[in-house]
């Protein structure tokens, strides 16, 4: 190789280039018109590593710590502008593939481009936020602690050392378990901005609905301000829980869902940012059914549980659902959380606490009919995060009116339901058509979950140009 080559007529010369540092190994085969400044070089390059972070920091490029990856394609440089089309990138159990610019001219390098790819993990995520890599053997609980979320400190100053502006495009999100649909298509902007990564946009499809919103990570202060604004729109619940059941048996649950989550938080890692979470969490089914089997299960009656399992379960209309929780201070508690069949009332109160990582919620159905062995017993769900406890309360419901003294902690829900006998067509529809108005009056599906009350506006930081 001639290190004096270059100018507008120098002739391309061939460069083979084998590195490796640690664990991460770089093969590049192309040219160069002037290798002394690393100028007009073109070729294809393959590269592989314990984690993307690992390559990106010596670069001084910011990249999430990922499990370990490799990748191949193509890489060219002219004066101070490099450009990666990467064919195919393996990080964990993720297929993706982009097209890439890296411009050093700012003062602030930016790096821009489109991200795609046939599937990401959101477990090939959790390093990013402090989880181990799934294909870790060493992998220790995320926490010193033994608690399940990862207490382990953001990298801040790595936001501010370069800008990004990528489009978004994956055929699927995979969420990691097979109990619910995946997401397919998954599209959005990431952009980061003097600081502040924004991923907006946020475009994917599930059960013929789809999740829409942003989230934000604002990394110029000592301690990162997270803000997190999503939707879920018409979501078919049928096809979107994988549970499986016996042919011709109806859905444990259909209707179509929709929800939203608003909330904010401060810290240097994630523990740190649920801790103090604040803002709030609201879901509501319409056309909804749940399963006959499912309903007397969960309130404790034997007999019919049975009966039903002998002659075939059946789905019952909800005549009305709500679900409202807010959060303070990192621990979430139910405004109201009240499902009414034809049959039976189940509501839950209680909390999860995100700070102290544990749980202490109850779960209360009250039938409208009379069955010999139901025991109309209250089912707690106590302990951590990490092992749950499911436990009865010993203490019988004493019928309608120990049911009406807990439904006035969930006003105003509270004045519709106890006293009332939906078996009856009539009463069914006047129930319903109540649920319905209260809904709309409370604002709880059309308006917007508040903001939460100690989060700063998201940023909105200037496009990189």
């Amino acid at each position: 190789v001639d290190l004096l080559a270059g100018g507008q007529d120098a002739v391309a010369q061939p460069v083979q280039l084998r590195a490796r540092v640690g664990d991460s190994e770089l093969r590049f085969d192309g040219s160069t018109t002037d290798p002394l400044h690393v100028a007009g070089l073109r070729g294809t390059f393959s590269l592989s590593g314990p984690s993307l972070a690992a390559v990106g920091d010596p670069l001084g490029i910011t990249l999430p710590a990922t499990p370990a990856f490799r990748a191949n394609g193509t890489l060219a440089k002219e004066a101070a502008t490099w450009e990666a089309n990467i064919a195919d990138a393996r990080i964990g159990a993720s297929r993706l593939e982009g097209v890439f610019t890296y411009d050093t001219r700012r003062e602030t390098p930016l790096l821009t481009g489109r991200l795609g790819g046939s599937r990401l993990l959101l477990s090939d995520l959790g390093p990013a936020v402090g989880a181990p890599a799934a294909d870790d053997p060493d992998a220790r609980p995320t926490s010193a602690s033994g608690r399940v979320i990862p207490d382990r400190p953001f990298d801040l100053p790595s936001l501010r050392r370069m800008d990004a502006d990528v489009a978004v495009d994956i055929a699927e999100l995979n969420t990691g378990t097979d109990v619910i649909e995946q997401l397919r298509p998954l599209r959005a902007h990431l952009l980061l901005a003097d600081g502040v990564l924004t991923v907006s946009d946020i475009d994917a499809r599930t059960a013929e609905g789809r999740l829409e919103g942003h989230l934000q990570l604002d990394g110029r202060a000592r301690q990162a301000q997270w803000t997190a604004d999503l939707h879920l729109r018409d979501v078919d619940l049928a096809r979107w829980l994988k549970l499986e059941r016996a042919a011709g048996t109806p859905p444990y649950v259909s209707g179509r869902l929709d929800g939203q989550v608003r909330v904010a938080g401060t810290g240097r890692s994630t523990a740190e940012i649920l801790a103090s979470l604040d803002g709030g969490l609201r879901m509501h089914v319409r056309d909804a059914t749940l399963s006959h089997l499912l309903v007397e299960a969960a309130g404790v009656d034997l007999a019919q549980a049975l009966g039903l399992a002998i002659r075939g379960d059946a789905a019952l209309p909800v005549l009305c659902n709500v679900a409202d929780f807010g959060i303070d201070n990192g621990v979430a508690r139910p405004k109201a959380f009240v499902i009414i069949t034809r049959d039976s009332t189940i509501w839950l109160d209680g909390s999860v606490s995100l700070r102290t990582e544990t749980l202490d919620l109850r779960a209360v159905v009250s039938p409208k009919d009379f069955s010999p062995l139901s025991l109309r017993t209250p089912v707690h769900v106590r302990g951590s995060l990490r092992e749950p406890a499911v436990s009865l309360e010993l203490n019988r419901l004493a019928g309608k009116a120990g049911a009406a003294a807990l439904l006035a902690l969930l006003n105003p829900l509270a004045a519709i339901i106890p006293f009332i006998d939906p078996g009856a067509s009539q009463e069914a529809q006047r129930v319903g058509a109540q649920c319905d108005a209260l809904v709309r009056k409370q604002g709880w599906i059309s308006a917007p979950v508040p903001r939460p009350k100690h989060a700063p506006m998201p940023q909105t930081p200037a496009r990189a140009r």
